[in-house]
Order: structure tokens, then sequence, then C-alpha cells
């Protein structure tokens, strides 16, 4: 089953792993624009955003990315930029009602609640959209995909999850948020590899990132649902040879769409997308 239909090419919204950019996979994925619209994702104080005030829960998470999300799909519909909502009503939205702002402070579109959706459904038809996550942009990508489906933008075509089992599974070791900023680094390539072959980033990038990697791990860590929603979508799950998501922990992914998950194993490590992004461009494209 590909993602979308050929009527409409679909949105693809790309999330990246703790305290990295989804910009930075966009770059590193040019072909993917020839089938779909790219939209990466970031959160406050990454990439671009660097300096804006970080999310460290995972609702503060889920508003902010699907407020973006929202505006990129209404933006395709054709439907215009929503004011603020109406007097007496919190900017926060609700279920059926276009994400917007929450306590967290994340500067998601705000508005009347369901206006976004109804007035999407008057100018055009849904706009098909797929999910890529990787790592912690898996969790990031399921609530977000949650949280649109509330407020009636409907499932996913397919969604993509890299290198992580299903929300509320992680594998941060217990205290590393709290430990010294190089031990938490040399922790963190322990655990998960290294990139550009450095356990630990140069003193700068050490000093810039280590808060933003620290609230990044406090919301995974924190983020203990007591229920998962399935996605009413295929899942194609793709982990690596050489990292600790397993195929045992991929296929957690059968509780929670009622499609067999599409389970595919590829060389390389945990950041198998920015050291060997040729092999997930091929398996994403083939499924655009």
């Amino acid at each position: 089953m590909l993602c979308g239909n050929r009527a409409r090419r679909p949105v693809l919204f790309l999330l990246a792993h703790a305290t990295g950019s989804a910009f930075r996979y966009a770059e590193l994925l040019p072909g993917l624009s020839g089938k779909a619209d790219v939209v990466p994702l970031d959160l406050p104080g990454h990439g671009a955003r660097r300096g804006e005030p970080l999310l460290r829960s995972m609702e503060g998470i889920r508003e902010d990315l699907a407020g973006q999300a929202a505006g990129a799909l209404d933006a395709r519909r054709g439907v215009p930029s929503p004011g603020a909502p109406p007097e007496g009503r919190e900017a926060e939205g609700g279920p059926g009602g276009r994400p917007g702002v929450n306590s967290d402070g994340a500067a998601a579109a705000a508005a009347d609640g369901g206006a976004s959706a109804r007035a999407g459904e008057a100018v055009g038809e849904r706009v098909p959209y797929c999910v890529f996550g990787h790592s912690m942009g898996v969790v990031n990508g399921y609530v977000m995909t949650e949280r649109l489906m509330e407020s009636g933008y409907g499932p996913p075509e397919r969604f993509f999850a890299s290198s992580f089992s299903v929300p509320g599974w992680h594998p941060i070791p217990p205290g590393m948020p709290e430990l010294p900023d190089v031990e938490m680094w040399l922790e963190s390539a322990a655990r998960f590899g290294v990139l550009n072959g450095q356990p630990v980033p140069s003193p700068e990038t050490v000093e810039s990132h280590s808060p933003v990697y620290r609230a990044d791990l406090k919301a995974v860590e924190g983020y203990k649902p007591e229920r998962l929603t399935a996605l009413p979508c295929p899942v194609t799950v793709v982990y690596a040879e050489s990292d600790m998501v397993d195929y045992g922990l991929a296929a957690r992914w059968e509780g929670l769409t009622p499609y067999p998950p599409e389970i595919i194993r590829v060389p390389g490590g945990h950041f198998h997308p920015l050291e060997l992004p040729g092999q997930l461009q091929g398996i994403l494209l083939e499924r655009l």
C-alpha cells in the first residue's frame, strides 16, 4: 500500500532524533521532493528554532508539532491562516479543534475549535500525509498524529518508525538526564553510538546542546501513557543491524495498527539515516 493517492501528492512530515534538526534529514534525502511535499518539523530549541524555550514534556511537544503540521495541511487545502480564538475561549484548542498553545508555552497555531478543519472541508478534500520519525522522532510523530486525528485531520497514509519501538518504551538508562554534561554524552555514545566518530562533541557543542539533549531525554523518559491509540494506517518499522532496537522491539508495533507492520532490517547503527541516507531514501520512495 502506497502512501497517499496519485490524485494528490502527500505531505511527508520529518521528525528528528533528540537534539537533532529535521531539516538535516531533508538535506540528506533530496529525492523525496519528487514524490511528496517534504515538511521538516523542529521543536523549540532545535535547528532554526534554537534559542526558543525548550519543551520538557511530551504534552508540550504534542501541541507544538501538531500546530505546525495542521498549519502545513491547511495551507495545502487553501485554508486561510486562523486568527485569535473568540473572546472567552482559551487558545489551546481541544478535541475536534486545531492544536493551539499549551501550558508549556508551545508556540502552536491557535484557532476557534474545529474551525480550521471545517474550513478545510469546504475548500478542498483532505490532504494525504505521511509521518517519518527517527528515534525520539518516532514518539514525537506518534503524539503529533494522535492530536491531528483528534482535531479532524484524519490518520496518515503511512507511519514510518525508525530505530525505535512503540511509544511508551524507551532505551534511556536511569539517571542519564541528570548526569554531568560530559558523562551524559559518554553514556549516550555507549548506548546509541556516535556521529562523526566522536563520543563527546566539541566543548562548544557540549555547552550549547547539553540543555537541549537533557530536555529531550526528560520528555521521552516522562512519557508514560496509560494506553496507546492504534494508528489506523500501515506502519513501516526500520531497524539497524548494529542498534539496540532489534526485531523483537520492532515487532511490538503489531498491537498498534490493524495492518501487519512492515519490518525492515538495514545495515548501520542507530544513526543510519545520517550515516547511510541513500538506503533510507530508497525505502521511503518505494512507499510514497
